[in-house]
């Protein structure tokens, strides 16, 4: 894939990214919604968040080690400056 159609994005700012724009989504959105005869705003509305339903999961529901897995994946945070979350 082209480098200029890869964007990356930190899970933590992603949503703000998406709602400025940065990567098309609304021109996306747009486009399937003016095939349906719908706007954004009520594409949005038939596809509201946790539609169906949310989740919530635990570190602990996996069945791994978190000391493990934290050493596995430091020099992938310390490289994108990712910091570690609460694994609940």
């Amino acid at each position: 894939m082209p480098a200029d159609r890869v964007v990356d994005v930190q899970f933590r700012s992603f949503m703000p990214t998406v709602r400025d724009d940065q990567l098309d989504l609304r021109e996306a959105q747009a486009r399937v919604g003016a095939r349906r005869g719908e706007n954004d705003a009520r594409v949005l509305r038939r596809h509201p968040q946790d539609k169906h339903g949310s989740h919530t999961y635990t570190f602990a529901d996996t069945g791994l080690d978190e000391r493990a897995m934290r050493e596995r994946v430091r020099r992938y945070q310390e490289y994108f400056d990712v910091p570690s979350e609460s694994l609940g």
